[in-house]
């Protein structure tokens, strides 16, 4: 008997593409499960990095507050170590402190390494260099009110204002890598909180600026008050029209002006001080050197209801001009010179104070280095540029007018800033102090995460 031939059913195909279905949903699965498990992974490695990041830009914070509470009070503190400056955490640790001194030893600056911790024995790393501030720790232009730079100028100090800065063809020429770290210019917030503009440079390599940032404060030249604070009595009251020779006076001479006075110094002031009232001028056409048996030492110090830079003056040292109304300098040979400091800034020791506007007509015949305050505005305006290297306050008070084309705060036509490593005159700090101000310390120069 004759068998018919086998014939595949359909049920070995169905067993095999369920097979096939089931091995390819299986290498899915797996997959998936690869996928997600390394996601999980990814998300708390990430976590774990944020973690250590913030973790050690806490401690560098609290490690800077810490510098500046052993700092207060003292200005040579025992510096700590790095094992000593915070208490020990396990979120982050002072990992380095360095201090650089100068040649007498004293601490005046450093860097600070700290490592944050995060889970999953993440770490990150991150430093700042910090500076033992000056006296002043005041060093920029600053202004209420706005800020306006013209021309092609270099700058190499911090521009901050409560209002714009345009500064457009201004060019960085900071020479540290920590100068360079930090904003150039910082503008301010309007009435409605949107932020003034900053326009610092163009292209590419233009200064940083922070926009809507910066918070000058509203501070007040107290002249009356700096005058008691010279101390002494008048050795002489002059009246009328008077040429002064200063080297006719020995150091810790006062002369007093009657109102009504108008009065022409030359010579060379050494610790010459010249005191007038209301309806008072002082054009000062005299050289000046520091006293060194007076403490502290100084050349020329002058209130004047109108203090007027002549033709022949050269101030160097400790001096300061204080005047009710606009000091101009619009004489053609003038100077005044500030000390070279170590570190390649000047160290400036002259202030000029205004209750009004401080205005540049012209450009000096050589140096100009000095602290300058006003309550109205600053303005140096006229063709051809000007070498200045110093601080600028303008508080821009709306009752001080200001003649065209300055506009109310800084007005700078060409010249520049320089670096100011100090200010050394203690007239500058009682003008300019300001009582809500943090003391001086230690100031946080850059910050590389």
């Amino acid at each position: 008997m004759r068998r018919a031939p086998c014939r595949a059913g359909p049920d070995g195909f169905v067993l095999v593409t369920t097979l096939l279905v089931l091995l390819v949903l299986s290498v899915l699965a797996a997959a998936s499960h690869f996928v997600a498990t390394t996601n999980l992974d990814v998300a708390r490695n990430t976590y774990a990095a944020a973690e250590a990041e913030f973790a050690s830009d806490e401690g560098l914070d609290l490690a800077l507050l810490a510098l500046r509470e052993v700092h207060a009070g003292s200005e040579t503190p025992p510096w700590p170590k790095a094992e000593t400056l915070l208490p020990a955490t396990d979120r982050y640790a002072v990992e380095d402190l360095t201090y650089a001194t100068d040649e007498d030893g004293t601490v005046v600056g450093g860097r600070i390494h700290v490592v944050g911790y995060g889970r999953e024995s993440a770490a990150h790393r991150t430093s700042a260099r910090f500076t033992v501030a000056a006296a002043s720790g005041f060093e920029g232009w600053q202004t209420t009110s706005d800020m306006t730079i013209k021309g092609r100028v270099d700058l190499s100090i911090p521009l901050a204002a409560n209002g714009r800065i345009e500064a457009r063809a201004a060019r960085d020429a900071r020479s540290s890598s920590a100068q360079a770290a930090r904003p150039l210019g910082a503008s301010g917030v309007r009435d409605d909180g949107s932020p003034h503009p900053c326009e610092l440079g163009r292209g590419r390599h233009a200064p940083e600026c922070e926009v809507g940032t910066a918070a000058v404060r509203a501070q007040v030249l107290d002249r009356d008050g700096l005058v008691d604070a010279w101390g002494g009595t008048c050795s002489f009251t002059l009246s009328g029209v008077t040429n002064v020779d200063a080297d006719a006076y020995p150091p810790g001479t006062r002369l007093c002006l009657e109102d009504g006075s108008e009065m022409t110094v030359r010579g060379e002031a050494n610790g010459l001080t010249i005191v007038g009232g209301p309806d008072t001028t002082v054009r000062i056409a005299a050289r000046s050197s520091d006293a060194a048996s007076l403490d502290p030492p100084y050349g020329l110090r002058v209130s004047a209801a109108s203090v007027v830079p002549a033709d022949g003056m050269r101030l160097s040292g400790r001096n300061t001009l204080l005047a009710e109304r606009d000091v101009v300098f619009d004489a053609r040979d003038y100077a005044i010179e500030g000390t070279a400091a170590p570190g390649g800034g000047t160290i400036v020791r002259i202030l000029i104070a205004s209750e009004g506007n401080v205005r540049f007509e012209r450009k000096p015949s050589s140096g100009l280095q000095a602290a300058i305050f006003a309550d109205g505005s600053v303005c140096k305006r006229g063709a051809g540029g000007m070498g200045f290297a110093g601080p600028i306050y303008a508080r821009a008070h709306p009752d001080v007018d200001v003649p065209r084309p300055c506009t109310p705060g800084i007005y700078w036509n060409g010249g520049g800033g320089g670096r100011v490593e100090s200010v050394e005159n203690d007239d500058f700090l009682s003008a300019v102090r300001d009582p809500d101000a943090p003391p001086a310390g230690v100031t946080l120069v850059s910050r590389r995460p």
